[in-house]
């Protein structure tokens, strides 16, 4: 059995739906909820979700536009900061899926770029958390989130939780439904 999460939308990587279209593993149908909460990313991973549930379709479809969006202006507050860097070379680092533009993405075009030695560098200097270019992704709260999933028929796990806010958390995401 093997999970197939995507960024805010499902369906899994194609590698991954390629590679086991002749074994005998099974996929679950999964998507990872991008949320925001108290400026902070959190990612909410939703198990056994139903790809074809109305709320799942309208978030992807949301998430694709507000992704670009955020991109976009993640690179206008790095050109503001003197970085010669443009949208185009964020798409490049994102190849041709291009429907869940991301900061990893981001970060790569800064290093092919010369403006970070690495992409944790890119990360800790100028798009992290709290950093100079960071644009929060607005595009859900944890519970709405956590919500979603369950309205999809998902069960919602949060995926790689920072210890340093764990145990304040992890009380309310619970009394939103989730799971694990």
């Amino acid at each position: 059995v093997v999970p197939t999460p995507a960024h805010d939308t499902v369906g899994g990587p194609p590698a991954a739906l390629e590679a086991a279209a002749n074994t005998s593993l099974q996929l679950i149908p999964g998507i990872e909820v991008s949320s925001t909460h108290e400026g902070a990313e959190y990612h909410i991973l939703g198990y056994f979700v139903d790809p074809q549930s109305d709320a799942i379709q309208a978030h992807g479809r949301h998430a694709v536009g507000g992704r670009e969006s955020r991109m976009d202006q993640m690179v206008d507050r790095l050109r503001r900061q003197g970085l010669l860097i443009e949208m185009s070379d964020v798409l490049d680092a994102a190849g041709p899926d291009r429907s869940a533009i991301a900061r990893p993405h981001l970060a790569r075009a800064l290093v092919v770029k010369g403006h970070a030695s690495s992409v944790v560098d890119a990360f800790d200097r100028l798009i992290g958390d709290g950093h100079p270019a960071y644009v929060p992704t607005g595009l859900a709260t944890p519970e709405e989130a956590i919500g979603l999933i369950l309205e999809a028929g998902g069960t919602p796990v949060w995926a790689h939780p920072p210890m340093h806010v764990l145990t304040r958390l992890l009380p309310t995401f619970i009394g939103a439904g989730l799971k694990g």
